[in-house]
């Protein structure tokens, strides 16, 4: 599986614009690595309306063990297990999709989306308002460890 960097920037109307980042190479100048602006651009990869057209409030990637990664999680960012270490894909997959796949989990004031990666899959949601009537304002993911042993 390829993977491409990315930008993702959600609406005040409802949409998510997903970037791919293009030639983001960095230099090595006596052993310093160096990136600037002219070694990558950015192109429109995809667009996702949402229909209730309520405003983004969180853009979260999840990896295979649904822990977000990546800088826009709000929390100290991690590696992701599946990006350090090798994991041997299923050949029979035991659900609809592979357990190692990466999902996007798309925040707004009414709903909560998940949609696999890299396809954009629908894969659940939560509509908030249709059961408690509220608006969500605030988006945080935390982490937290269980205490084992005594």
């Amino acid at each position: 599986h390829d993977r491409t960097r990315s930008l993702w920037a959600g609406t005040n109307g409802g949409h998510v614009y997903v970037y791919s980042i293009i030639g983001f190479e960095s230099q090595t100048l006596n052993r310093t690595t160096i990136t600037t602006d002219q070694t990558s651009s950015c192109s429109l990869a995809k667009e996702i309306r949402l229909k209730h057209k309520a405003p983004v409030l969180s853009i979260i990637v999840l990896d295979g063990l649904n822990q977000s990664i990546g800088q826009g999680s709000n929390i100290p960012l991690i590696d992701s297990k599946f990006l350090t270490t090798e994991i041997p894909i299923q050949t029979t997959p035991t659900h609809s999709e592979n357990v190692t796949s990466h999902k996007v989990l798309i925040c707004s004031e009414e709903q909560f989306k998940i949609f696999t990666l890299p396809h954009l899959k629908p894969s659940g949601k939560f509509k908030l308002t249709a059961t408690e009537g509220t608006r969500v304002r605030k988006i945080n993911i935390n982490q937290f460890a269980s205490k084992t042993g005594t």
